[in-house]
């Protein structure tokens, strides 16, 4: 394979891993915005906590703010299952984004070398013209000696 096809592989490569790059920074913020509205869904049940706390508390408002509690004690069972979720997402997306990097640096790697290869053959091809001409020189010049 030669070192033009190897450099449209890593480049593709590059292209793969930026692009696994882009789904794992999805990944992160739809995890954030589930942690986020998990702190909000607590902090709210935090706050009917202290509602209930109060001495000044009717019977309907106790009803109501211990049915609130529970609906939001739900909802938070129900977020934290949404941050696992997108949180194991997120550990997947990242082992991909690894793959991919190890397999750029691979090609990358095999590209680098294919190049070196290249390169010497040319050199060696030249030095063989180069060779090859000064003998014909020499033929001409050596040969009408002696």
């Amino acid at each position: 394979m030669t070192s033009q096809r190897l450099g449209r592989l890593v480049r593709l490569k590059k292209l793969v891993e930026q692009s696994r790059a882009a789904e794992l920074a999805e990944e992160q913020a739809t995890l954030g915005q589930a942690e986020g509205e998990l702190r909000q869904t607590r902090a709210e049940a935090m706050a009917a906590d202290h509602a209930l706390a109060r001495a000044d508390v009717t019977a309907d408002q106790l009803a109501m703010a211990s049915a609130w509690q529970d609906q939001l004690g739900q909802r938070a069972v129900q977020q934290e299952q949404v941050v696992d979720e997108a949180s194991r997402r997120v550990a997947e997306q990242a082992e991909v984004v690894q793959v991919a990097w190890r397999e750029r640096r691979l090609m990358e790697g095999v590209h680098g070398r294919a190049v070196d290869r290249e390169v010497a053959a040319d050199e060696y091809a030249e030095r063989k013209q180069n060779d090859a001409i000064a003998l014909r020189g020499y033929g001409r010049t050596g040969g009408d000696e002696g």
